[in-house]
């Protein structure tokens, strides 16, 4: 089945790997070769978004006659420092990095600077008061996370009137989708007002494993009783 999700992940990967043709000009740059051997270091792969990027990734580098250096931080910040670490030694000409976290991804993407080798992000971003676009990495390719908390909000604010609690369920803690959308929700609500005190009756981590990441916790639940508005 064709999916909005799945033409923007096939949209991405191949974005991703049709920039590697204009590298020359990238900091650092890339020289230009025949093929070349790409890094493509994902952070885990317990649920369909990332199984369908690395597929995508996979079919992309593979119609391109690109070699593909693939690994699978299974969650870990640390083992995808590792596995960057690991593409350097290797001698890949690129790599593509979805960051599992903002912070601990920095010493990764200045090792591969120090390397030569060009990264660029996807999906996900690193704090950019330590790395920045155009000078320590190539680029980040992805969704403007603030915005999509704030539209959130504003839709909370319109058709919810002030009089609703809430469960906020974040994702991946110290992730830039989780720390950006938490930015862009929480400070729009804010400026709304009206909202009952505490405005968010609930803030708990959101699993991506399978369907119970969807669930609403029970405990949150009761807290708020008939008048949970949103999650």
């Amino acid at each position: 089945m064709i999916t909005r999700r799945n033409i923007l992940i096939t949209s991405a990967s191949a974005t991703a790997l049709a920039l590697i043709s204009t590298l020359a000009f990238a900091a650092p740059p890339l020289a230009k070769k025949d093929t070349y051997k790409v890094g493509f270091a994902q952070t885990e792969s317990n649920n369909p978004w990332r199984i369908a990027q690395t597929e995508s990734m996979e079919a992309e580098a593979a119609k391109l006659g690109y070699q593909l250096v693939y690994t699978d931080a299974a969650g870990s910040a640390a083992k995808q420092v590792a596995d960057v670490n690991s593409m350097i030694a290797q001698g890949v000409d690129v790599i593509f990095l979805a960051p599992r976290e903002e912070k601990p991804l920095i010493p990764a993407v200045m090792a591969a600077k120090k390397a030569g080798i060009p990264v660029i992000l996807l999906d996900r971003n690193v704090d950019q008061k330590l790395a920045r676009a155009g000078e320590d990495y190539v680029t980040f390719i992805g969704s403007d996370f603030v915005d999509e908390g704030k539209r959130v909000a504003e839709w909370l604010a319109k058709n919810a009137n002030g009089k609703s609690k809430i469960i906020e369920l974040e994702g991946t803690t110290g992730s830039s989708p989780a720390n950006d959308r938490k930015k862009g929700f929480d400070e729009t609500i804010k400026a709304a007002g009206g909202f009952r005190d505490p405005r968010i009756a609930d803030r708990r981590l959101r699993p991506r494993q399978g369907p119970s990441g969807c669930r609403i916790p029970a405990a949150g639940t009761s807290r708020c009783g008939r008048d949970l508005c949103a999650q």
